[in-house]
């Protein structure tokens, strides 16, 4: 820049060579400051207005475009919080040729094997819970804080209680039997016992529920009713104790008369009595195998109970007649 009485300029100079390189003279350019800045100030705007028009020139394809884009973006997003919460029929746009619609194509095969998943294991829980339902034995499973994730019907009719509560009434009747108080839980988490819940008698079975690595994820506890089977084996102990003693009485009967026909002990006139007397003994002993063996066929449900009159004077008559010899001594 330089400077003249008047104003401020760009001087501008170029040295003139000759042949043999000597400085034939020089060339300036002048050119006042206020030129310079208008030019400068019209490139300006210039520029400016060519950045608004290529600006509004471009606008539209650049909504276009990145519409095109965020639009398949955002159904798949869409796609993606549906199948969180349970929806698997909604599927993405795969129609494009583009990594869009590959992602789309691998979000619907996803979606597709969710929903299979989904309705297998809707499959399994439905049978289980038809299982559960349709046993004797009542079933409670509980997680690790002791919280019921299942429990069937049959668990709230044998203990007569809703089933929010039935964990805690289980541990009650199980901590009850228990007789050392230091048994570690491991140690009878497999076991089974016999509890009294008022006039019944229950059998409570609990078995621990692993995890994927072994750890505990809950428990399991199967309850049954076996009351009438108690009653049962009671009854059968009481007949088999009945029958033996019943099974005694002929036997010693039959003993004896041998022993005193064999012994001469009996005249000639009686002995025809004690013969009478062995078969009447022998004939019942087998009557009572014979009850035995029916016994075994109705326990057996081969056989179907036939009902009749029965006149009860012939069987108190031989019980008088089998019992006279006895009274007699």
């Amino acid at each position: 820049l330089v400077a003249n009485s008047k104003e401020l300029g760009i001087i501008v100079a170029a040295a003139v060579y000759g042949v043999d390189a000597s400085v034939l003279g020089a060339v300036f350019l002048t050119k006042p400051l206020y030129e310079v800045k208008a030019a400068l100030s019209g490139l300006n705007s210039a520029l400016i207005v060519s950045l608004i028009g290529v600006f509004m020139i471009m606008l539209l394809p650049a909504y276009l475009g990145s519409r095109g884009i965020t639009r398949p973006l955002l159904q798949m997003s869409l796609a993606a919080k549906a199948m969180a919460k349970g929806d698997f029929s909604i599927r993405a746009n795969e129609k494009r040729t583009d990594e869009l619609g590959q992602l789309g194509n691998s979000l619907n095969e996803l979606a597709e094997e969710l929903s299979k998943t989904i309705g297998d294991l809707t499959l399994e829980r439905n049978r289980l819970r038809n299982i559960l339902d349709g046993l004797k034995e009542g079933v409670v499973a509980v997680d690790n804080a002791g919280a019921i994730t299942h429990f069937n019907k049959a668990a709230e009719n044998i203990l007569a209680i809703p089933g929010e509560s039935l964990f805690e009434r289980l541990n009650e009747l199980w901590q009850d039997t228990l007789q050392d108080a230091a048994m570690q839980k491991d140690d009878i988490a497999a076991n089974s016992r016999v509890v009294a819940f008022g006039q019944e008698q229950l059998q409570i079975t609990k078995t621990d529920i692993l995890g994927r690595e072994g750890e505990p994820a809950g428990a399991v506890a199967t309850i049954r009713n076996i009351t009438e089977e108690m009653r049962l084996e009671q009854t059968r102990r009481d007949y088999v104790a009945n029958v033996s003693h019943e099974l005694r009485t002929p036997t010693a009967s039959i003993r004896s008369l041998a022993e005193a026909l064999n012994d001469g002990l009996v005249k000639e006139e009686d002995s025809q009595r004690y013969y009478g007397y062995i078969l009447r003994e022998s004939i019942r002993l087998s009557r009572l195998i014979d009850d035995l063996l029916e016994l075994s066929r109705l326990q057996s449900g081969a056989v179907a109970l036939k009902k009749h009159n029965v006149d009860l004077k012939p069987l108190l008559d031989g019980l008088a007649e089998r019992f006279e010899l006895a009274a007699t001594e």
